[in-house]
């Protein structure tokens, strides 16, 4: 289905990924994350690249991906609950 799906979507790599109301608490959590972790999550949530690309673009494995997604979303949520207290 999701192949299908690739096929019948033409998605447009052109343009800006620049959030329209930028949230300063999610930006300031997000610059105490390691740099790979960081650049993982943006890379991932915001840019809407997949897994292997952001492997690509980061030099890196897609398991290190993973593994950057998954303890990057744990801090930044432990960043911004103790930022919250």
């Amino acid at each position: 289905m999701l192949q299908e799906r690739r096929r019948l979507v033409r998605l447009s790599h052109g343009g800006s990924y620049e959030m329209t109301e930028v949230d300063q608490e999610l930006v300031w959590a997000l610059q105490r994350l390691p740099p790979h972790q960081r650049a993982t999550l943006i890379l991932f949530y915001y840019a809407d690249r997949p897994i292997n690309e952001i492997a690509d673009i980061l030099q890196s494995s897609s398991i290190a991906v993973r593994v950057n997604l998954s303890r990057g979303r744990k801090r930044l949520r432990l960043i911004l609950e103790n930022r919250c207290d």
